[in-house]
């Protein structure tokens, strides 16, 4: 549900708009975006006072842009905003960042396979995304899984957060949720991940990976779910398991699999908005969840496993 604005929030803004620092403003109106202040405060005719950019600060902005922290460089720049300094950077400057190249071998030839090399793959083929220039990324509502996907790569980049904002879908308004992301440069892996099939813009056109031995399989499948998956219980007790995936590749393999392993499931949807469901039957439920979850140590979103535990523990007592 759409938000607005309340008397105490205007007068406040009204008051502490054209002096106050963007940080400040920032966490006091932590629910709403700096687009979302600035749009208020120009529909209320408030302005702040113009910040010319000098000589000395753009000889400064060039030398600390491609290296330093957003916070670093809002501490540099005092009364500047992240869009006023991205902006500077992209559009005057023409200053690109510099990334550190991560030299990752877990997907090289001759790394042997396991079950986190697999787990992670799933990620990426579910919530990863892989950039023209080399840049891995990784997106998720649940910051466990960004921690573990970092704790297995060994890489100390820092976590953005996306904070949650309204969002118009048809004639709906909703909220989106706190999204976190975690994004690092690594020509290695990068090409390892071509190699073994995964591309830039991979959403509609992704198929299962190349060279992943039958033995991981519920490794890649876990990670799937911990990405696209669905563990949920309705408020009528009514419980389900799906994959949703936008590609027809990935979807064909993942039955084939099915039926190569005798997992009941039903015949996949294609959703109004282009991506394919993949429920898994109750009947198969136990044994997708012992060849996921076979080590209580494996790396996994911990709440769909309790989701998934508990649906099979209602579903024994009903029957």
């Amino acid at each position: 549900m759409k938000k607005y604005w309340t008397k105490e929030e205007i007068d406040y803004l009204k008051e502490n708009f054209e002096k106050t620092p963007w940080e400040e403003l920032s966490k006091h109106f932590s629910d709403r975006s700096e687009i979302s202040i600035s749009k208020k405060a120009y529909a209320l005719n408030l302005r702040r006072e113009s910040i010319l950019w000098t000589k000395e600060d753009d000889i400064l902005f060039k030398k600390l842009y491609p290296i330093a922290t957003q916070k670093e460089l809002l501490k540099a720049f005092p009364g500047r905003t992240k869009i006023s300094i991205k902006q500077r950077a992209t559009k005057v400057l023409k200053v690109k960042r510099k990334y550190k190249n991560w030299d990752l071998d877990l997907f090289d030839i001759n790394t042997p396979w396991s079950d986190e090399k697999a787990w992670v793959l799933g990620l990426i083929w579910s919530d990863g995304y892989l950039s023209t220039q080399n840049r891995i990324c990784l997106s998720s509502i649940d910051l466990e899984l960004i921690k573990q996907f970092k704790k297995i790569l060994q890489i100390k980049e820092e976590t953005k957060i996306i904070p949650s904002y309204h969002k118009k879908i048809n004639s709906y308004v909703c909220q989106t949720k706190e999204l976190y992301v975690i994004g690092f440069s690594s020509i290695k892996m990068s090409k390892d991940l071509k190699r073994l099939g995964c591309h830039h813009k991979k959403s509609y056109t992704i198929d299962y990976p190349k060279e992943l031995p039958d033995k991981y399989f519920w490794s890649f499948f876990r990670g799937l779910m911990d990405g696209d998956g669905c563990v949920c219980v309705r408020k009528n007790n009514s419980f389900f398991v799906l994959l949703v995936t936008a590609s027809k590749k990935l979807k064909d393999s993942l039955i084939f699999k099915f039926d190569e392993l005798g997992i009941k499931h039903n015949m996949p949807k294609l959703r109004k908005n282009n991506v394919y469901s993949i429920s898994v039957l109750a009947s198969s439920w136990k044994t997708v969840y012992n060849n996921m979850y076979f080590d209580n140590k494996v790396p996994c979103l911990h709440r769909k496993q309790k989701k998934f535990k508990r649906g099979i523990e209602y579903k024994n007592r009903r029957y």
